[in-house]
């Protein structure tokens, strides 16, 4: 095997800080950004593997900082119009806001999407005062960096971190990105998360010691996939065939370009009754060549391919135009519980409606087969860390008017208060007279809680009973209701 065959196929995996070109502003500055750089794509397993057990190395709970969703923004070739772009930003504002996601791109500055989300980014994260789960991946080549091509690159100086390759070439990057994205989407067994990873060069420390497992087994809790799509070249109809071919459901932005009103377009006729396929494709060609795109046969042939597996028996794309962008993060939800509607899968997505504050998923579920106790406590944090959320605790109440609360959740809940200041120093030392949080519940507490509860509610008396020390909390036989909307409202400043 010759240098270039070696090369081709280096497994290796280097955690550094590169430099990049980054525009905006009518001139270009520099920035140096953590980066995850391979040898070649043959090493994104190896990778992935890394970016988990880094995940696992930093989590205190189970699963922390796992995303519910991977978004992957492709929109190569395409310019947007400001205007367009805004209301883009501001969708994808609401979805930043709630966090729980991992946002996918090539990071180029000419590229609007991701544009779009590190401007998003830089607006929206300085504004939120709690920890927010969310990432931007800029995966691409290390031609990128300003010691190679130094392409322009959009801002990473929030919550970014790049994944380069080395030995690939231009053709083959959005591949790249769209196998890099099926691999975060699959992490490793939770088991193997637990042992070093191979050909990773990140210091002795990190090599010499075991991440602790604190992710859970693949196959219980993943990442779901979805895909935003407004390409405007062959490159992005590649990429989208592979997300396509994998299962991710798509939503193309179709007045986004003159590409997507022709899916748009396609999409209509190929769903008619008159259908003939002959026809299709010489229709397909005449609309291709008149907007000049590179190859018309070959993006004839993807876009053929793309909808012969994407209106199957699920259908995995859905169009929307610029006036329903608004409606970007309920669309997200609806499609990905139409692709992902196993057990496990719509738990995610329960969870994920959650934060950002969507509580239509409640009429396409089933409460009753989905909410154990570690779902419901995960819902009731996040419901009273978040004032906006309290709503969507509210309509599930309207569904499911006795929950079983333990004393465990209404700890959790507490510490979950989205202004710990004002919970502790407040709401426990000042009304209720303690001087640090307690570890456990007892008879005491319980009294003084009920004290402050019923100033709180006007006068209901024992909205905690005693028998919450017994794991029975909150089921109360005449105001369930009350009671779980009182400790929101308890929880929050």
């Amino acid at each position: 095997m010759d240098d270039s065959e070696m090369s081709a196929t280096d497994h290796s995996v280097s955690p550094e800080s590169v430099i990049l070109a980054v525009g905006g502003g009518g001139s270009s500055s520099v920035q140096i950004c953590p980066a995850i750089t391979l040898g070649s794509p043959h090493a994104i397993p190896i990778a992935a593997k890394y970016i988990y057990s880094r995940l696992a190395d930093n989590a205190a709970e189970i699963d922390e900082g796992m995303p519910n969703i991977i978004l992957s923004l492709v929109s190569n070739g395409n310019q947007l119009s400001d205007n367009y772009l805004s209301r883009i930003q501001s969708a994808l504002g609401e979805l930043v806001y709630g966090g729980g996601l991992w946002f996918v791109s090539s990071g180029e500055y000419h590229d609007p999407l991701a544009r779009a989300i590190s401007c998003t980014f830089r607006t929206v994260l300085p504004q939120i005062d709690r920890n927010v789960e969310v990432l931007h991946l800029m995966v691409n080549t290390i031609a990128v960096t300003a010691r190679e091509e130094s392409r322009l690159m959009a801002d990473a100086t929030s919550n970014t971190i790049l994944i380069l390759s080395r030995n690939i070439h231009a053709e083959q990057e959005a591949i790249f990105r769209a196998n890099t994205v099926i691999r975060l989407v699959h992490p490793p067994p939770a088991l193997l998360i637990g042992v070093p990873p191979e050909n990773v060069t990140c210091g002795a420390a990190t090599s010499a010691m075991a991440a602790p497992i604190l992710l859970s087994p693949s196959n219980e809790k993943r990442p779901l996939p979805a895909v935003i799509f407004a390409g405007a070249s062959v490159v992005s109809l590649e990429e989208l065939l592979v997300y396509i071919q994998n299962g991710f459901p798509v939503i193309i932005l179709q007045d986004s370009c003159e590409l997507c009103v022709i899916l748009h377009s396609a999409y209509l006729l190929y769903r008619s009754p008159q259908f003939e396929h002959s026809k299709f494709v010489v229709w397909l060609e005449e609309q291709l060549s008149a907007i000049s795109i590179n190859d018309v046969n070959a993006s004839t042939k993807l876009i053929v391919k793309i909808f012969a597996t994407a209106f199957g028996d699920a259908q995995l794309i859905e169009f929307i135009d610029s006036d329903e962008l608004s409606s970007l993060p309920s669309r997200i939800v609806e499609l990905c519980l139409q692709c992902h509607n196993s057990t496990t899968e719509s738990r995610n997505l329960l969870q994920f409606a959650v934060r950002i504050n969507e509580p239509s998923i409640l009429n396409e579920i089933n409460l009753d087969e989905l909410l154990d106790d570690d779902l419901l406590t995960v819902i009731l944090c996040e419901t009273v860390a978040v004032p906006n959320r309290v709503g969507f605790l509210g309509s599930i109440l309207e569904r499911k008017s006795q929950l079983p609360i333990t004393s465990e959740m209404l700890l959790k809940m507490a510490r979950a208060a989205s202004d710990q200041h004002f919970f502790t120093t407040v709401v426990l030392c000042q009304c209720m007279g303690y001087s640090s949080f307690p570890q456990e519940l007892d008879e005491k507490f319980l009294r003084d809680l009920n004290r402050l509860l019923k100033r709180l509610s006007f006068g209901i008396n024992d909205l905690i009973p005693s028998s919450t020390l017994n794991g029975n909390f909150m089921h109360h036989p005449s105001f369930p209701q009350d009671s779980i909307q009182i400790l929101a409202v308890s929880n929050e400043p």
